[in-house]
């Protein structure tokens, strides 16, 4: 009878002893998670805790080859059910897959409740991460603390999380053409057409940009449109239409047959893998005419003439094909024939635009005659009418709209007279004849 009584008393204490251990949980554990390539997932990270005095929580999380786990303040969410003031902190492990969090409390205060989700990580999947659609792919806990407020170790398990990488949308451009004219001119205003669709079998989480080019089917040279945006999802097996209108540059950069060309380029946050990229760049099927046009670009302004021949810059440009060097002839047709051009200009192979000089030429007319030295400080009446000797007719007569070639004249004392007053009161008149 005695016996069995203390066989009693110690299966009761066992059972205290087991149930009081079963109690002592205090586990760490992270979540799975699914995720496409080429977007982000935020990972979170569950305290299970029978300890009510738990102040802070360290753990490292190492991650497959291709994924990046955020350490920004940004990007590192507390629950606000489970903290009180506390923040989390991330740091990187020598450039290796393996970051380091730490949770704490700069008050030293306990962890509020005692289940469910306590802050989540960020992590960032790579469009190129060597990882196949499916899984799982591991998420791997190790060194893990629970400090209580003692700075005591009060963790009793941990648990790793996983990361399965779900189905990929899959972005295709067909029946791209030009609705407007087929042929088109430099500076004409175009219309395109084309229709992006995904063959995927899940739907994008974002949009893309659609960059629109010409190219030459000769010489293999390209124009660069304006490109387009398009922000919203698009569902599995759904296609979308659509159109830009756009201006083409005065100088196109090529010439003769070229075919429109549109290159889709997914965001960030639209889940296309990069190997799915590949059928994302479609030309048209038909060809089309882009004419050629020449400019010759001379000055606006009135000409002045100066004592001395004077350069006025000019140049000529090309709408068309770079590939190879252009030579062009220039003839002055009419206007005074103290202006001259270069017989030719050549535009230089991958060059647009070509610079050359028209010249004016010094009137030597124009210069003050050294017979009488003293009649350099006189006015005349032919000085007073700049426009009304040498042969010129006088300005009230000068046809609108002429150059005027002769609206600055700078007199200068003859090389040969060697008068020193001449010399002298002719500085002196042409100061005068500049203030006036």
């Amino acid at each position: 009878m005695k016996t069995n009584r203390i066989s009693i008393v110690l299966m009761l204490l066992m059972l205290v002893a087991s149930h009081a251990e079963a109690q002592d949980v205090n586990r760490l554990y992270v979540g799975d998670v699914s995720a496409m390539m080429s977007t982000s997932v935020d990972v979170p990270v569950y305290l299970e805790n029978s300890n009510p005095n738990i102040v802070a929580v360290q753990m490292d999380i190492t991650v497959p080859d291709g994924v990046t786990l955020e350490t920004s303040a940004s990007y590192l969410k507390t629950e606000p059910t489970r903290v009180a003031d506390h923040r989390v902190k991330g740091i990187r492990n020598s450039n290796t897959q393996t970051w380091r969090y730490i949770l704490l409390s700069p008050t030293n205060q306990p962890l509020r409740a005692n289940r469910g989700q306590i802050f989540s990580i960020r992590a960032k999947i790579s469009g190129t991460a060597p990882m196949e659609e499916g899984g799982p792919y591991p998420l791997t806990v190790q060194n893990v603390v629970l400090s209580d407020s003692l700075g005591q170790n009060v963790m009793t398990g941990f648990d790793d999380g996983s990361l399965t990488l779900s189905a990929n949308p899959d972005f295709t451009v067909t029946n791209v053409r030009l609705t407007s004219n087929a042929t088109v001119n430099p500076s004409d205003d175009i219309t395109l057409a084309w229709t992006v669709n995904n063959i995927g079998s899940i739907a994008s989480q974002g949009g893309w940009k659609e960059q629109l080019t010409l190219v030459s089917t000769s010489t293999g040279e390209t124009c660069s449109l304006s490109a387009q945006h398009y922000d919203e999802p698009l569902a599995a097996g759904a296609s979308v239409e659509r159109t830009a209108t756009v201006a083409v540059p005065r100088i196109v950069g090529l010439d003769g047959s070229f075919k429109v060309q549109v290159k889709l380029v997914p965001n960030s946050d639209s889940g296309e893998r990069a190997e799915y990229q590949q059928n994302n760049t479609t030309q048209s099927s038909s060809s089309y005419t882009m004419k050629k046009l020449l400019y010759l670009t001379m000055p606006t302004y009135k000409l002045t003439e100066y004592d001395t021949d004077y350069n006025h810059g000019c140049y000529l440009e090309r709408s068309g094909s770079r590939k190879a060097a252009m030579t062009f002839s220039l003839n002055r047709t009419k206007g005074s024939d103290r202006v001259s051009v270069p017989a030719s200009v050549t535009l230089n192979k991958n060059n647009s635009t070509a610079y050359f000089s028209m010249t004016v030429h010094a009137d030597v007319r124009r210069r003050a005659p050294c017979a009488d030295p003293h009649s350099l400080g006189r006015r005349t009446d032919r000085r007073r009418d700049p426009h009304a000797h040498a042969g010129h007719q006088p300005r009230a007569d000068r046809p609108e709209g002429q150059p005027r070639l002769l609206a600055s004249v700078t007199f200068q004392h003859a090389p040969q007279c060697s008068h020193s007053r001449r010399a002298e009161r002719s500085g002196r008149d042409a100061d005068r004849h500049r203030r006036r």
